[in-house]
């Protein structure tokens, strides 16, 4: 099997409210669907977060195409030195995830087994999910933190890094 061709498609979903983080302010999130078509037919499906820019992964991903015609889609660590010793090996740690899991879902649909039994089988049968808490003041967090605990989750996923003294606070009052 080889891969013939390399297609994605930018995906926006917009928050209910916005994000606020170290970095600013965020509306939503765009997400790169990642499609990598093998010349047998088969297409492996992934997704990458273009964290950086949308128009910068983009434009990663058109160098990475004409890079990854014609290669073996098992190669992948070859495919991963490959792109780094062009220069691509910190934009690959970005964007070339969705791509490496579109690649391990091609080798897995041609081996005709669930891609969790190609990489080393099942550990749990469930797994547990974090809900995020927003950054806000501290006790609409812990209103926020106190619903979820309700729902039955007992981890929280935040963001800290805008105030140490603030970002202490918050976590002292969630615990």
């Amino acid at each position: 099997m080889k891969i013939r061709d390399l297609r994605f498609t930018p995906v926006s979903v917009p928050y209910r409210e916005p994000e606020h983080w170290a970095w600013g302010v965020r509306e939503g999130v765009t997400a790169l669907l990642i499609e990598v078509d093998a010349d047998d037919g088969l297409t492996g499906l992934g997704e990458s977060v273009p964290f950086v820019d949308l128009g910068y992964a983009v434009e990663t991903l058109k160098v990475f195409k004409s890079l990854l015609v014609g290669e073996d889609p098992s190669n992948t660590e070859k495919i991963y030195h490959k792109l780094g010793a062009l220069g691509y090996q910190h934009v690959v740690d970005l964007v070339f995830a969705g791509v490496e899991t579109a690649l391990w879902d091609l080798v897995a649909k041609e081996l005709d087994k669930p891609l969790y039994r190609i990489l080393g089988g099942a550990v749990r049968e469930d797994i547990e999910f974090a809900p995020w808490l927003w950054i806000r003041r501290p006790e609409e967090m812990v209103r926020e933190a106190e619903r979820f605990a309700e729902e039955g989750f007992n981890t929280f996923y935040i963001k800290v890094a805008l105030n140490p003294k603030d970002d202490i606070e918050r976590v002292k009052v969630l615990r």
